[in-house]
């Protein structure tokens, strides 16, 4: 939902996202007859999932939807605070898995004899650790080689994490550029050296 606002955001669309109270009270497996009574556990509901958020609260009101004669659908909205926080975190948990699976398919290709399982995690972890072959998958990573199972892996990873493609989002299907990983995805004695990568293209 904050994703699609932020893209609305983009292009220029009202910075917010709308669901009536018929389809929150499915989501939320609530079973009123009545649309007043309904309406109000919804309420409920949503006041105690803001009350429990930390970092992503967002804000509602009721609004008439094209065929309400009653304002009974729900109008989201997230502060700029709120969709930084967002950009930030979903950015950083797309590199993580994008990073991961890339290297872990070079392992594979870089060393076919290695077996897919316990094998090719140990390779991936001696690849990480050791300056020279780290570099070799750096060269690798930003090279013209394999250049459709790099975009691959990128879209496979962005769909996992945002829901939709690039595409979807006005982005380009094109892998990033690898220049080094993130701190937390080494396990330990990161390479010091930082190539000047050619970008893949």
């Amino acid at each position: 939902m904050i994703y699609l606002i932020k893209y609305k955001i983009k292009t220029g669309d009202a910075p917010s996202y709308r669901l009536t109270v018929d389809q929150l009270a499915k989501l939320f497996n609530l079973n009123f007859e009545e649309n007043k009574e309904r309406k109000r556990n919804v309420t409920k509901v949503l006041k105690g999932i803001n009350e429990h958020l930390r970092f992503t609260n967002f804000q509602f009101k009721y609004v008439k939807g094209a065929n309400d004669k009653w304002a009974y659908t729900v109008d989201f909205e997230f502060s700029q605070e709120t969709l930084d926080y967002f950009d930030e975190r979903y950015t950083a948990m797309f590199t993580q898995r994008f990073y991961s699976d890339l290297l872990w398919r070079y392992a594979g290709l870089a060393f076919p004899n290695c077996a897919v399982g316990r094998d090719r995690v140990n390779k991936v972890e001696d690849i990480k650790s050791d300056r020279n072959l780290y570099e070799d998958y750096l060269a690798w990573a930003n090279s013209p080689q394999n250049k459709a199972l790099k975009e691959e892996v990128y879209r496979e990873n962005f769909f996992r994490v945002f829901g939709k493609t690039p595409e979807e989002f006005g982005l380009t299907s094109n892998a990033p550029t690898v220049t080094r990983e993130p701190k937390e995805f080494i396990v330990k004695n990161p390479p010091t050296v930082t190539p000047e990568p050619e970008k893949i293209i």
